[in-house]
């Protein structure tokens, strides 16, 4: 073998090296940021939980805990009770007045959910 084939073969198994090696190098990097990607998941899903079972434990909650419940905007929340004191609905969200602060008693609001619901399936077969 001549040395000019010898140092073609020696560059050309150097790049290969260098190529397979940068290859697992974005692969780990790639994998490493999915890992994160699902910490990340779990830590939002842990604190939702835990948001959650505070809810769960009181007896009166705030529209922003309503619409964490509900799984939509705190400002949905406030057009359900706008339209609840203008008495437009035929299934008002249940609410409660307190001063300035409007306060839902949460077994209430759950059950109206499932009035809500059995209404929405009654509308699909009608």
């Amino acid at each position: 073998m001549s040395a000019e084939t010898e140092e073609n073969l020696v560059f050309l198994l150097d790049e290969r090296i260098r190529r397979i090696s940068r290859e697992v190098l974005e692969q780990q990097l790639a994998q490493e940021r999915g890992a994160t990607d699902l910490l990340v998941i779990d830590q939002e899903a842990r604190r939702l939980q835990q948001t959650l079972q505070r809810i769960m434990s009181k007896e009166f909650i705030s529209a922003k805990e309503a619409a964490v419940l509900l799984n939509c905007s705190e400002r949905h929340i406030h057009n359900l009770v706008d339209r609840a004191r203008r008495q437009i609905d035929d299934n008002p969200i249940p609410f409660r007045k307190i001063g300035e602060t409007t306060s839902f008693l949460r077994t209430e609001l759950l059950e109206w959910t499932r009035g809500q619901s059995s209404a929405n399936q009654r509308a699909l077969i009608s």
